[in-house]
């Protein structure tokens, strides 16, 4: 909405002071083909001035600007930043002069930037005025936006805590785990000291989004925030991932966000990848854009693939700032200058869009007049021990159990239901109390009363009437006349507005002290209490409910009254965040082993994660002491939890069905249990059944597929005796069983081939072991997980021997971390062993052998034994295969100096990959042309092809393609002369490959970085140890020769001894080298050198 006649400037009263914004409004009409008009006005649009802009000397922005700008550097951002003022500022130089005017007046400058076509698409975030970039600035702030001129009426700040609902979408899949508990936690902990209301709506489901909001009123949030994955789907429509009713992934419009949104938001966030990118040269609008058209009116979003640490950051600086009172656009200048701070390396991603004017404030500061306070709820202290300790994770310490969360809260929300609560049963320590706790949070809603351990009617009672503020509900309560269940249900039906939320915790407490018939029975006052809650809710329309954690399901009437939910032991994507978060919590990184160990001991169990782990605090214990101590809490944690005396009242044939289905390490479809079963015990599903209720055996529930089953390890020792006489045969039964369900199943995975790959091993079953590993290692092996290839195969033939798929997998592991000479070898033998009527796999080794011939300089062999393996792909009409022959032949001809046909060879093979639509396998190819091109000194040219092949290496995952272009970009900006962003590009590249534990790519990468120490930075002392740390690298993967030293460290060990030896022995050394007396010269630098004494 425009105000003419009068300056457009808010005020709003902030922490004592007048904050102030002006808004510069920009409108750029295309005027033809070659020129735009630039249309400008502060206050009044009638009142504007218009001047023309020549297009051509932005051109090779214009035509990047689709993708690469988002890059963060195709060429330096900084370069790119001054192009765009310069071109903008014009030679009138209008903006500098309309900032100049403006210092003094305000404290902030909105830029809202209104554009279409592929002029939408210019990074006016990275505009910089030759000293930083605008969004640094000072008097004034400068915040770009992209702005849509529209009329909307202006909204208060609320006197009141700010309100954010929150929504992260995390639909399974190996390769999409989303963090999205570190950032509500990072939020939490960023807005502490003006704490803010973040509603979570937990199931990632747009309907269940729809209905939350319509139980609140008008205004009852102030920012809806999405976080998630996006990109384009069908006809490169944007879509934001979404999950379905089942936690599977669901492709949702702007559109189906914005009909499921129902009351408007002030503010939204799509915190995800691509979601301020549109398709198709700006003729398809992106996420945000598409928000903007229907209605909303202000929405931030990314421009392309962010790392989470820096999407994380932007949300929690934002609603910082914004917790605290202060304006939009003084919350996203700080944004933008805090990402710049912390160096995130897509600051510039980071995208507003505007309808209409800027507004200021959503909430008013902390200590404004007659604000109202935000409610406080500690949840996890009404969860407490015997000590009075709390015993379940804080709302910012809890991670994973997403689905069996998502399954409750729709069962606690629901109004139309048969069900009084929910029952969470399973294993000691397996996180019934933490779930039921996180519940809790998530249902604010009910006011939450826990009743930990033994429970009789006095108890129930003593803790309501503390609850209670009505004398007339207390004493109904307290009349010892009347049986409770009617005390409770006249309660119920007269409590104000907020419900309550019951919860019994450690319900096993109330178990008489023997079984019977080998289960758990009910003490009687429990039990009462159960009758009286099930039928006093169940009377007053289910408005309140309860929460039940338990190992053990009772046999009682009113456990059909429960919603029944069985927690297992974590997941790989629950279990790698619990460890993370774990170690954390350490002073410095366990080792590897330990951590292996570790994983193996707890077996996913979260509190015997969590005891372990307090082991690892005390530093001076050895490897043996804390293995030592891990098994020591693992046999504690088993006498802890009870499982040998419940496994002691059972029957021979319940033990021995949970033997056989303990001979599985991961979970295993129903058919499997009763393949194994079936002719071992008779009625084994009643021992099936029994188990679950006692939690000795886990039930995971697999949407739109049958339950799962599997035996928890930690009573694995228990079961040892029970194993059948046969037990091998019914293992290889197993082997059989679960190759033929699952190897050609759309949902296999590396998890379930790992397992039938185990039961190969240990059944002898040779054909199936190697068939399982060929697919496990090559996808290692793609992402550059050589070392875990070396060692499975290293293991697969201690078990059943080798044969030429081993050998292939083993011999180009061996190549990649640089052993080439003993991998060529490999690879001959396994060419020798590949049957005659496997032409592809032929083809692949051929292809392998090329290539480590091509990485031993022999060149012309190299090509000749590409050409056998392109010969068969093209006659087996093989397109990707004869795709990575042209890229590994571009290589080859690079190498031999023919780089014209090389480059051919690359392009080629990128244009093949398009065609097939396999896009993302061309990182190594762009890496290539980039390596070419900074040969030939177009540093800018290298620049572009190394962040193609980043971006593709970063979207895939790809940790190994991604080091190499790491590795060339650092390479590159030293050659430029910027020396900071080469040693970010190298220090990263090493953390790869430290991560990967390749030797050779640390050994390469300290070499660059050595030479920028000693030739650039002039720490000469410094860069000789990193030289030296790179050849005991090196002496690791290949015979070292003294050619070499020559080659490599010569000229910077003699610009490093020229500056750190007096002029004497420096000119010793020098003679010694020029004369090739190796000996004199370690005399004299043997201290800087220790390496050389070796040759």
């Amino acid at each position: 909405m425009f105000l003419s006649g009068k300056k457009y400037v808010k005020k709003i009263l902030l922490k004592g002071k007048i904050m102030s914004s002006k808004t510069l409004h920009i409108k750029l009409i295309p005027k033809g083909q070659k020129t735009v008009t630039l249309r400008y006005f502060f206050e009044n649009q009638n009142d504007n001035t218009e001047r023309d802009l020549k297009l051509d000397s932005i051109q090779n922005l214009l035509e990047k600007s689709e993708s690469d700008y988002f890059d963060s550097s195709f060429t330096d951002l900084v370069e790119v930043g001054k192009e765009l003022y310069n071109w903008f500022d014009g030679e009138d130089r209008f903006f500098e002069t309309a900032l100049k005017k403006a210092q003094g007046t305000t404290e902030i400058i909105i830029l809202a930037i209104s554009t279409e076509g592929n002029l939408a698409h210019i990074p006016w975030e990275i505009m910089h005025n030759g000293i930083i970039f605008l969004v640094q600035s000072h008097n004034p702030k400068i915040v770009p936006v992209r702005w849509k001129e529209q009329n909307f009426e202006p909204f208060e700040a609320e006197n009141r805590f700010f309100k954010v609902l929150f929504m992260a979408s995390s639909p399974d899949s190996e390769n999409s785990v989303l963090s999205f508990e570190q950032e509500e936690a990072m939020i939490l902990e960023a807005t502490k000291e003006q704490p803010l209301f973040l509603k979570v709506e937990e199931s990632g489901n747009l309907e269940e989004l729809s209905k939350l909001i319509s139980s609140y009123g008008n205004d009852s949030f102030d920012v809806f925030h999405f976080t998630g994955h996006a990109g384009a789907g069908e006809n490169g429509i944007p879509i934001f991932v979404t999950e379905d009713e089942f936690g599977g992934e669901k492709h949702s419009t702007a559109e189906d966000i914005f009909n499921a949104l129902r009351r408007k938001p002030k503010l939204i966030f799509l915190s995800g990848c691509e979601t301020a990118k549109s398709q198709k040269k700006g003729s398809i609008p992106s996420l945000v854009e598409k928000l903007l058209e229907l209605g909303a009116k202000n929405v931030l979003g990314w421009a392309k693939s962010v790392y989470d640490k820096d999407a994380t950051l932007a949300a929690t600086t934002f609603y910082k700032n914004l917790s605290e009172g202060f304006e939009i656009a003084e919350a996203l200048s700080e944004t933008y200058r805090k990402l710049i701070e912390e160096k995130a390396r897509h600051w510039h991603l980071l995208r507003f869009y505007l309808a209409g004017e800027m507004q200021g404030s959503l909430v008013t500061p902390l200590n404004s007049a007659n604000r109202e306070p935000i409610p406080i709820r500690k949840i996890e202290k009404a969860f407490l021990d015997e000590e009075k300790n709390v015993r379940v994770p804080t709302r910012e310490s809890f991670v994973g159990r997403r689905r069996p969360l998502q399954r409750c809260l729709r069962e606690l929300k629901k109004i139309q239901t048969d069900k009084i609560g929910v029952f969470l049963h399973g294993m000691g320590g397996i996180g019934k109390s933490s779930v039921a706790s996180r519940l809790c949070n998530r249902l604010d809603e009910f006011k939450t009363i826990v009743w930990a351990g033994k429970i009789d009617e006095f108890a129930l009672n003593n803790k309501l009437v503390d609850k209670i503020e009505d004398k007339n509900l207390r004493d109904i309560l307290q009349n010892p006349n009347d049986d409770l269940k009617f005390k409770l249900k006249t309660v119920f039906s007269k409590l104000p507005q907020k419900k309550f939320l019951l919860v019994l915790d450690d319900f096993e407490q109330n178990a008489e002290k023997n079984l019977r018939q080998g289960l758990p029975v009910l003490r009687l006052d429990a039990k009462k209490v159960l009758e009286a809650l099930d039928f006093a809710i169940s009377e007053t329309n289910y408005q309140n409910r309860v929460i039940v954690t338990c190992r053990y399901e009772f046999k009682v009437k009113e456990e059909k009254s429960f919603y029944k939910e069985h927690l297992h032991s974590f997941g790989k994507a629950d279990l790698k965040k619990k460890i993370e978060q774990l170690e954390r919590t350490l002073k410095k990184t366990p080792d590897e082993k330990v951590i292996g160990k570790i994983i193996e001991v707890a077996d996913g169990n979260p509190r015997l994660l969590e005891w372990v782990f307090k082991i690892l605090e005390k530093e001076e214990l050895d490897l043996s002491k804390i293995f030592e101590k891990l098994l020591e809490k693992e046999a504690e944690f088993r006498e802890n939890i009870l499982a040998e005396e419940l496994l002691n009242q059972q029957t021979s044939e319940f033990r021995k069905t949970l033997a056989l289905v303990s001979l599985f390490k991961i979970p295993v479809p129903r058919i499997v249990v009763e393949e194994v079963c079936k002719e071992e015990v008779n009625g084994f599903e009643k021992h099936l059944e029994r188990a679950i209720a006692l939690g000795l055996l886990e039930k995971w529930v697999i949407p739109k597929g049958e339950n799962h089953y599997r035996v928890s390890q930690i009573i694995l020792q228990f079961l040892e005796s029970e194993k059948p006489k046969n037990f091998q045969e019914i293992l290889k039964r197993a082997c059989h069983f679960l190759y033929k369900i699952w190897n050609k199943s759309p949902n296999f995975n590396e998890t379930k081939a790992m397992e039938i790959w185990r039961l190969a091993l240990e059944t002898m079953e040779k054909e199936i072991g190697f068939e399982m590993l060929e697919r496990i290692t090559g996808n290692w092996n793609k992402f550059g997980y050589f070392n875990e290839t070396i060692k499975f195969c290293k293991e697969t033939k201690c078990k059943i021997g080798e044969d030429y798929r081993l050998l292939n997998r083993l011999g180009y592991a061996r190549y990649g971390l640089g052993h080439s000479l003993d991998s060529k070898d490999i690879l001959k033998k396994a060419l020798k062993n590949c049957p005659s009527n496997s032409p592809l796999y032929k083809a692949e080794i051929f292809s392998n052998i090329g290539k480590v011939l091509e990485f031993n300089g022999d060149f012309e062999e190299a090509i000749s034994f590409m050409e056998k393996a392109g010969d068969i792909f093209g006659e087996k009409r093989e397109k990707f295969g004869e795709a990575i022959i042209l890229n590994d032949k571009g290589v080859a001809f690079a190498a031999l100096g023919k780089k014209e046909e090389a480059k051919l060879s690359l392009k080629k093979s990128i244009e093949l990959k398009n065609k097939i639509g396999l896009e993302d396998e061309n990182s190594p190819s762009y890496h290539q042309l980039g390596e070419i091109s900074f040969d030939e000194d177009d540093f800018n040219l290298a620049l572009e092809y190394a962040e193609k092949s980043f971006e593709i290496s970063y979207r895939t995952k790809n940790q190994s393609n991604k080091s190499h272009s790491l590795h060339l970009k650092a390479k590159i900006y030293e050659a430029k002369g910027e020396i900071e962003k080469a040693l970010n590009c190298a220090n990263e590249c090493r953390q790869i490959n430290v991560d990967l534990q390749n030797v050779l790519g640390i050994a390469s990468i300290d070499i660059l970085i050595g030479q920028i120490y000693i030739g650039n930075l002039k720490e000469y002392k410094k860069g000789i140890e990193i030289l030296n740390n790179a050849v005991r690298y090196l002496k690791k993967v290949k015979p070292f020769e003294k050619e070499n030293l020559s080659k490599i460290f010569i000229k910077n060990f003699q610009i490093a001894l020229e500056n750190l030896l007096s002029e004497n022995d420096f000119l010793i050394c020098e003679k010694a080298i020029k004369s090739g007396d190796l000996n004199k010269f370690i005399k004299v630098a043997r201290a800087y050198l220790p390496f050389l004494t070796q040759f």
